[in-house]
């Protein structure tokens, strides 16, 4: 899964792309921290949180001489995506004001993706 994206950060669109890709099942910025802006006003997304087949991996963009993207944590898809989330967090240093809304977000966010991929499947 890491190995197929690009090295560099992500734009909105190829997360949009990834979404539509068979490879995957859902893919979401990890915190609203994710994202950058880079010189050229471009906002880039540097972790995510990808979901496929039976797992749910919180992957982040290293700088590319060192690293590239890297999954720092995995968990079976079902399981709560705020410790995902939280690893993100912690991998990043990241100094979020309200850390339970953002935990909270992501777990509303996946449990609404999960309901319509559910209903998608039963039509």
């Amino acid at each position: 899964m890491v190995s197929g994206l690009p090295a560099r950060p992500l734009s909105y669109p190829e997360v949009a792309e990834l979404n539509r890709s068979d490879a995957v099942g859902f893919v979401f910025l990890a915190t609203p921290q994710s994202i950058e802006t880079a010189d050229d006003n471009s906002r880039r997304i540097y972790d995510l949180l990808i979901t496929s087949g039976e797992t749910i991996s919180a992957v982040v963009y290293e700088d590319e001489d060192t690293r590239g993207w890297t999954a720092i944590a995995t968990a079976a898809a079902d399981a709560d995506k705020e410790e995902l989330v939280a690893d993100v967090i912690a991998h990043r240093d990241y100094d979020i004001d309200d850390e339970e809304k953002a935990l909270a977000f992501v777990s509303e966010l996946y449990g609404t993706m999960n309901e319509l991929s559910e209903d998608l499947v039963a039509e």
